[in-house]
């Protein structure tokens, strides 16, 4: 789950991840920021609804998270 969409800008901050999801089987934890869905740069929660959207079900992709000042490559399959 996303940080709401309370501004157009609003980052892709992750608020809370739902045990068992497949978010959670990837390793998102509550506070990553998204900044890379595969090689596309994502700059707001917008931004990142949309890319995910366009992705097949079953797709492997890679989120690149900002946790703690470092980035994280995860990898997964989109739900």
């Amino acid at each position: 789950t996303l940080l709401p969409d309370v501004l157009r800008e609003t980052p892709a901050w992750i608020d809370r991840v739902v045990p068992g999801s497949v978010a959670d089987k990837g390793g998102l934890r509550r506070g990553d920021l998204v900044v890379l869905v595969n090689d596309d740069v994502i700059q707001t929660s917008h931004d990142l609804r949309t890319r995910l959207a366009a992705i097949r079900s079953g797709l492997r992709l890679t989120l690149t998270v900002n946790r703690d000042g470092a980035l994280n490559a995860i990898e997964m399959r989109a739900p």
